[in-house]
């Protein structure tokens, strides 16, 4: 089965800032963004929403992201879900 992911984000016509955040990450060797030839079954995506217009939420989703990707650089050997639960513990 192949997959497209495709990720981008807009501040919107209410806020002045862009609060939310994206990851594609090729677990094997580290690549983001632009994946052409990804490994199969370990790329990792995650979508960080901000916060609503609350105080610092585009570091609230630029903390999730940086807490996901290194979850998943140095859990390679572990299932998606121990992933995600070790990155929402580290990114509190």
């Amino acid at each position: 089965m192949k997959v497209v992911a495709y990720g981008d984000t807009n501040v919107g016509k209410i806020r002045e800032n862009n609060e939310d955040n994206f990851l594609i990450l090729d677990i094997e060797n580290g690549k983001t963004g632009n994946i052409t030839e990804p490994n199969p079954g370990r790329v990792y995506l995650v979508v960080a929403d901000g916060m609503g217009g609350a105080a610092a939420g585009e570091k609230a989703s630029a903390i999730v992201i940086e807490a996901s990707m290194k979850s998943a650089l140095e859990l390679k050997d572990k299932s998606p879900q121990e992933v995600n639960v070790f990155s929402l513990v580290k990114a509190q």
